[in-house]
Parts: C-alpha cells; sequence; structure tokens
C-alpha cells in the first residue's frame, strides 16, 4: 500500500517557523537569565562609574598627584578585597552563619592588614602619614563590610552580594563627581570618600544580617585551616590584580603609574568586571552538582559566553583606546601596543577565572595547599619578569605580568579537571 504523501502549506511552514523561532529565543534568554551574565551586567553598569571616576581624575589631577592616587587606591583595595576573603571562603564552604564571633575574627583580620598596608606605604613607597592613616581606616571598614558577602552568596543572593562588592566603585564615583565640582583635588581625597563610605556602610549590613536568624554551623577553631588557605589563595590573587600598579612605582615612576590607570581603565577595567562576576557566582552554583557531566556542561557554557564577550569587547577597546587617552591625558602618550597587551591580559584573566572558581568550589585542604603554593609562585613569577622587563618601560611590565596570569590560569584548569572529570589524571604522571 502506497504511502501518503502530506503536503505543508504555506500557513504549516509558518507555524513550523514560528515555533522553532520561539524556542531558540526561549534557549537564548534561558542563557541570557545565567547569574554570571546577570552579575556581569551589573558589574559593567558600576564598571562604566569606575572607568569614567579614573579618566576624571586623570584629566584633573596632575600626573605626580594622580599617580599617588592611584597607588592609595591600590593599597586599600588589596586589604579591602584579600582580608575577610578566608573567612568569606569558609563560610560559602561550611555553610556558617552570620554572626558576632565572624564578625569580630573577620574585623580584625581586617584592621591587621590596613595597618600592615599603611606600613608598607610608609616605607616602601615613602607616602605621608595622613594618606597611610586613610588607608588603614579604608582597608579596616571595607574589610568588616565585604565580610557580609559571602553570607549573602550562601544564601544565593547574588544581585546583592555583587552590590556590597562594588561598594568602592560607587565610592570612587563619588569622590569624582566632588571633584568635578570643584572641590578635594588632591591626591588622598579618593581614599578618603572610599574610608567614609565603607564606614558608613558597614554598620547598616552587619545589623541586619545579626537580626536575621540564619541556619548554619558557627565558626570555631576547626575552621581555621580553611580559613588560612582561602586567605593565602586569595590574598595571592588580590596581588596579582595589583601587582602592576604596586611594581611600577618601584621599577619606573609615578608618571608611569598614570599612563598605566589609563590604559588600565580603559583596557583592563571591562575584563576584570568579567573576571569578578564569573568567581563570584561560578563556584557557588557548581558546587551543588553533583554529575560530573552536568559540571561539565555549565563550565563549558560560561566559558563559551565569557569567551565571546571578551572578544566582542576587545575590537572597539583596541580601535579606540589610543583616541580615548589622548583626550583625557593629551601630556600623556599611550599607543595602540599597551591597549592591546591589556586586551590580552584581561582575557587571559577572564579564562583563569573558570578554572579557579571551579577548583575553589571543590577543593579539598590538599588541593587549597596546592592552589596556595602554585599561586604565590606565579605572583612571584609575574613581578619577576615584570621587574625584568621594565627597560621596555611600562608595556613591559605589563607583559611581565601577563606571564604570570598565564602561568596561574594553566595551574587552575589542571587542578580544575579532576572535578569536571571522574577518572582525570592525576597532575604528576610519575605517581
Amino acid at each position: 500500500m502506497p504511502v501518503p504523501c502530506i503536503r505543508l502549506d504555506d500557513r504549516d511552514l509558518a507555524a513550523r517557523g514560528s515555533l522553532l523561532f520561539v524556542n531558540r529565543t526561549k534557549r537564548l534568554l534561558g542563557l541570557l537569565r545565567s547569574p554570571s551574565i546577570a552579575s556581569a551586567a551589573l558589574h559593567a553598569f558600576t564598571g562604566i562609574g569606575f572607568i569614567g571616576a579614573t579618566l576624571v581624575m586623570a584629566r584633573l589631577l596632575s600626573p605626580e598627584q594622580f599617580g599617588i592616587a592611584t597607588l592609595l587606591v591600590a593599597l586599600a583595595n588589596l586589604g579591602t578585597q584579600a582580608s575577610p576573603a578566608g573567612f568569606n571562603g569558609a563560610v560559602i564552604r561550611h555553610a556558617l552563619r552570620a554572626e558576632t564571633r565572624l564578625l569580630f575574627w573577620g574585623g580584625l583580620t581586617a584592621l591587621v592588614a590596613g595597618a600592615i598596608l599603611a606600613t608598607i606605604g610608609w616605607s616602601v613607597y615613602k607616602l605621608d602619614l595622613l594618606s597611610c592613616g586613610l588607608v588603614l581606616i579604608a582597608v579596616a571598614f571595607g574589610g568588616a563590610t565585604l565580610l557580609a558577602m559571602s553570607s549573602l552568596q550562601r544564601e544565593h543572593l547574588f544581585m546583592r552580594s555583587v552590590m556590597l562588592s562594588q561598594s568602592g566603585n560607587f565610592a570612587l564615583m563619588l569622590a569624582a563627581l566632588v571633584m568635578l565640582l570643584g572641590y578635594g583635588r588632591n591626591q588622598w581625597f579618593a581614599v578618603a570618600v572610599t574610608a567614609c563610605w565603607f564606614a558608613a556602610v558597614v554598620i547598616p549590613v552587619w545589623i541586619r544580617l545579626l537580626r536575621r536568624s540564619q541556619d548554619g554551623a558557627r565558626l570555631s577553631a576547626v575552621h581555621a585551616h580553611d580559613v588560612a588557605q582561602f586567605a593565602g589563595v586569595a590574598l595571592g590573587i588580590q596581588l596579582m590584580i595589583q601587582l602592576e600598579r604596586l611594581l611600577i612605582p618601584v621599577a619606573l615612576e609615578l608618571r608611569d603609574l598614570a599612563s598605566f590607570a589609563i590604559v588600565a581603565a580603559i583596557a583592563l577595567s571591562p575584563y576584570r568586571l568579567l573576571e569578578m562576576g564569573t568567581t563570584q557566582t561560578l563556584a557557588a552554583r557548581v558546587r551543588t552538582i553533583e554529575a560530573f557531566a552536568a559540571r561539565r556542561r555549565l563550565a563549558k557554557r560560561e566559558t563559551l559566553m565569557m569567551l565571546g564577550l571578551c572578544l566582542i569587547g576587545a575590537v572597539p577597546i583596541v580601535a579606540m583606546g589610543p583616541y580615548v587617552c589622548a583626550m583625557v591625558a593629551p601630556d600623556t602618550v599611550v599607543g595602540r601596543e599597551l591597549i592591546a597587551i591589556g586586551v590580552f591580559s584581561g582575557i587571559i584573566r577572564v579564562m583563569g577565572a573558570q578554572g579557579r572558581a571551579i577548583a575553589s568550589a571543590f577543593a579539598d585542604p590538599a588541593d587549597l595547599r596546592l592552589l596556595n603554593i602554585t599561586g604565590w609562585m606565579t605572583v612571584a613569577f609575574g613581578a619577576l619578569c615584570g621587574y625584568a622587563l621594565s627597560h621596555f618601560g611600562v608595556f613591559g611590565v605589563m607583559c611581565g605580568v601577563s606571564f604570570g596570569w598565564m602561568a596561574r590560569a594553566i595551574v587552575s584548569f589542571l587542578i580544575a579537571r579532576k572535578f569536571l572529570w571522574e577518572t582525570a589524571p592525576p597532575l604528576d604522571s610519575n605517581s
């Protein structure tokens, strides 16, 4: 019996085409609803303000003043981001509750970190006492404020945690606005506004957290090892992030630091925002997935989306970056090669953040120790390469530090692979 031939009229074809379009649109919208993309969008919003604030300060301050302001903000950011990170990692890993004990030890750690950085600013960079004191205050209050970020992440309140993490950018935006009005045009004003902002935020944030009834374990001595390991990893990461700003004043001059700050605002800042968005969401999400295949699918999807965003943004940044620099700081010559190496370094940082987030989510004490040790080795490697290549100016320092970021990305993926493949081979092939 012959099979009847079914002919589709134009209306059937249109209906099928419409259904296919709707299904593909739903899939695309599902990808765009990824927490990584949402947090990256919020980071982009505040990041635009950070870039604008940096360019405003570069325009209104002299190169020497802007160089000192950049160094002060770098020291404050280093301590603010690194000092509470050990406790934040333990809160996410062990589901610790927000309590006064956590606030006390985290706040004390931030205060000690601020004192150490203020001493370094006085002894190594020859900063005045007022600037060093402002760094101490900013780190103490900022570290205590960002300590609350982990409790929000533990509850999967990613957008609120990202808002809290961007407090420093809001402070810089306010400082730039005041400068535009004709006030505070000096090297320490930006870090002073940052310190006051964190001081105003820390109290209401912690009052609200302590009043909320939360389940979870309490911080105790058994968590000290993980806190130390997470703190070491975070400090190494923050040193890598600020390495050019800390190295250039030693190897070159403050005017060179001002040039790098302009390049970083245009070429590096967009990728730093993507990196932070990935780090703050991927670890908490992948930790809830048991199946190795599902972990790989999530990691692949996030990596492809972030790589696509990186490549899309690279073209206009490299094309327009030198012209923007010339408009903001006419006395500073910024070649296209500086913008290009900044973009290259930024892409490496974003890709490395994928492996680092997965490794930190599942790492046992031995893995954390390995991640910590190799992280510090890459910091030393990047610093040595940057200092050795400083003969070629800012471009040489940026190239040297990029080598350190490449080494860190490779190590992170080697450690993370055993959490994505059930039968991943050991790192040491001879074992």
